[in-house]
């Protein structure tokens, strides 16, 4: 029987469902249970985050019953005292408290993404980042990233790790998870939510990468077209930039938005349940990425498409690693409004085209995500 411990002790209080890296531990997790009746699960948190991280998981729990379990500690040495584990996962380059572990550790190198904007000074979290992953990486029996394109930048070139230590595993859409989570009623949905006009929507906490900037302004220019304002369009994200005081350029754009319709027309609903999203989706007439970098295919993209909801996003090298380029792509210049406002107009004219008209992914599940792991961590313990 494999038991394996998943590392969640951060040292601060973490969002784990609104963040990517939380929803990939999530589905981790669910397909690792999935593919291996007798595999076990211990989730170890600091007492912080248990609360949240056993709300995370609750319907892996539900589905897996005791073969996953949750423990709140914030001592090292008591998880190594009493955690009986074969191996540990550890999801986040910045877990430093990971480095006293004394059971092998794979590390999930997610991205580094302050090293692809050297022009912009470090915040406190990408210093300690970049302090703790040299040693985390060169700790770990392995190093996985979900995508060639990390593994060469972070893991080959700016960590200088042996090539045979970094393996890619390429994400997932999460078939199983929406499946679990059902989709609401559109009128109730709707109602709840105020969206009572066609809607565009784009997932995403607040970064400077995430391009929340450019995607206002380029919205901000089509809802003023001719083409544009009597769509009644809205533009739907998913976090508050008044959270962010380092957002405030988007305050700027107030000037641009003298009528008052397409003011109200761009919408911060703040962090989105997560068995909710399958029904942001659905009912959305498009979703749009405006993202200047990723250390994978972005989950939004993947995320449509099980529901069919057509895409607009970003041209980025890495997103062509999973999406086949085909003339029915809506793809952009992330840097360009210009382009983005045109990406707006086809994807609003789009709007009916069910996604798996313009790209088809590959037929790949978080099963197939977990096998891989497995894999990696047989060659580790072996």
């Amino acid at each position: 029987m494999l038991r394996i411990g998943i590392f969640w002790v951060c040292g601060f209080r973490a969002q784990l469902t609104a963040e990517g890296i939380g929803r990939h531990m999530i589905r981790l997790a669910d397909g690792l249970l999935a593919v291996d009746s007798q595999l076990e699960i211990i989730l170890v948190t600091d007492t912080v985050n248990f609360e949240e991280a056993v709300t995370a998981f609750s319907h892996v729990g539900r589905r897996y019953g005791t073969r996953i379990n949750f423990i709140a500690v914030d001592d090292v040495g008591l998880v190594n005292a009493n955690a009986a584990v074969d191996i540990w996962i550890v999801p986040n380059a910045g877990l430093w408290k990971a480095l006293q572990l004394n059971k092998p550790f794979i590390l999930c190198l997610h991205d580094l993404g302050y090293i692809h904007f050297p022009e912009r000074p470090q915040d406190n979290h990408s210093q300690l980042i970049d302090t703790v992953v040299p040693y985390l990486a060169q700790n770990a029996a392995a190093v996985v990233c979900n995508s060639n394109f990390v593994r060469e930048n972070e893991g080959l070139r700016y960590l200088k790790l042996p090539p045979d230590k970094v393996k890619t595993v390429r994400l997932a859409s999460p078939l199983e998870e929406y499946q679990s989570f059902g989709i609401m009623e559109e009128a109730a949905f709707r109602k709840k939510y105020g969206f009572t006009t066609p809607y565009f929507v784009y997932p995403s906490a607040m970064r400077y990468y995430k391009n929340h900037y450019r995607l206002i302004e380029a919205f901000i220019n089509f809802r003023n077209s001719s083409k544009g304002y009597d769509t009644n369009l809205l533009l739907i994200m998913t976090d508050n930039f008044l959270h962010y005081p380092d957002m405030h350029e988007i305050k700027e754009l107030a000037p641009k938005c003298l009528d008052e319709t397409v003011r109200n027309s761009i919408v911060f609903t703040g962090r989105f349940p997560a068995n909710e999203m399958p029904s942001l989706y659905s009912y959305a007439a498009g979703t749009i990425v405006p993202t200047l970098f990723e250390g994978s295919c972005p989950f939004p993209i993947l995320e449509s498409s099980i529901v069919g909801t057509p895409v607009a996003f970003s041209d980025i090298s890495v997103v062509w690693e999973v999406i086949p380029k085909t003339k029915e792509v809506i793809s952009f210049d992330p840097y360009s409004v210009k382009d983005m406002e045109k990406a707006i107009c086809r994807l609003w004219q789009n709007r009916k085209l069910c996604s798996d008209r313009q790209f088809r992914i590959p037929d790949r599940t978080w099963q197939d995500v977990a096998r891989e792991y497995i894999s990696i961590i047989q060659t580790v313990l072996n």
